[in-house]
């Protein structure tokens, strides 16, 4: 007996034939347990991961490796709270939600606390679009994947207007973090007194 099969959604359509070929349909959430566990498992990981989070932050004074990735000089801590990636006090965008459409991903030109520019040279930010690509896309595939495992019977207009909805209703917040991750990847952390390098650089620039 001959045995081959074609690996469909949430499970497998095998087709044995003898003297005549027999196929067995894959039936909807026959096979899908084993990846429905997994699925809540990692729901169930996350929300975890969420509350030691918060759990962290209300609690400062710790001093494990979680609180120190997410305090002030980290990178993250710039990103998650929307602050200026030199000093990490002042704010970095014009309004940080990022559902005032009429503002959104709106940056100011310096940081109100260290008086640092934002804007190196003018397109810097064009770069942020490949980032906020990445993350539609990373978006587009959670999306997806979430809706084959938990709903397998789920026709294809269940997969467009989730997908096309989700993207169009997060695009405000994709924008907006495309920004200060792409800021984040050029400047670092310096506080909020001018380093010894900038005094000088900016002594030959009024020395011009």
């Amino acid at each position: 007996m001959q045995v081959r099969g074609t690996c469909l959604p949430g499970g497998w359509s095998a087709y044995t034939g003898s003297n005549e070929e027999v196929e067995q349909r894959w039936i909807p959430g026959k096979n899908t347990g084993v990846a429905r566990r997994i699925t809540f498992g990692w729901l169930y990981a996350v929300a975890t991961s969420l509350t030691a989070v918060t759990a962290v932050t209300q609690h400062r004074g710790s001093d494990g490796y979680l609180w120190r990735m997410l305090s002030k000089g980290t990178k993250l801590y710039s990103i998650l709270n929307s602050k200026c990636p030199h000093c990490h006090e002042g704010q970095f965008f014009v309004d940080p939600n990022p559902f005032n459409l009429a503002k959104a991903g709106d940056l100011l030109d310096r940081c109100p606390v260290c008086a640092r520019r934002y804007t190196p040279e003018p397109g810097f930010y064009y770069g942020g679009m490949y980032v906020s690509y990445a993350m539609g896309v990373a978006l587009f595939v959670s999306i997806y994947v979430a809706i084959l495992v938990l709903f397998p019977e789920a026709g294809m207009w269940t997969y467009i207007i989730s997908v096309v909805g989700g993207l169009l209703v997060l695009a405000p917040v994709l924008y907006k973090y495309s920004k200060i991750i792409w800021a984040n990847l050029f400047f670092s952390y310096k506080g909020v007194a001018l380093t010894e390098k900038e005094i000088a650089e900016n002594a030959a620039r009024t020395a011009r």
